[in-house]
């Protein structure tokens, strides 16, 4: 929410950093046969972005928020760790 009233959050840099993570996350639901678990840190390493935005990406459903799509969440009992992707990723809702 915090995002939401500041300038930040329709910045182009910040529009940037959210576009690389919804596309590094979309990568693997290519083809929609399935929903695709992930770790967070290859998320990270393939989007090269920092964990903490990552982070706070997946805990706020931030590409939910800011594009109005299916977004990843944490798999149960991952927390933190492990990013379930849904095969609905990016489809709007």
């Amino acid at each position: 929410m915090g995002l939401q009233l500041s300038d930040k959050w329709t910045s182009d840099a910040f529009r940037a950093k959210a576009g690389r993570l919804s596309q590094t996350l979309k990568h693997h639901v290519k083809g929609r046969n399935a929903d695709d678990l992930v770790l967070l840190e290859t998320v990270c390493e393939e989007s090269t972005l920092c964990d903490g935005f990552v982070y706070n990406a997946i805990e706020s459903h931030l590409l939910r928020e800011l594009n109005g799509t299916y977004d990843a969440g944490w798999d149960e009992g991952g927390r933190g760790r492990h990013i379930l992707i849904p095969e609905n990723f990016g489809l709007h809702r």
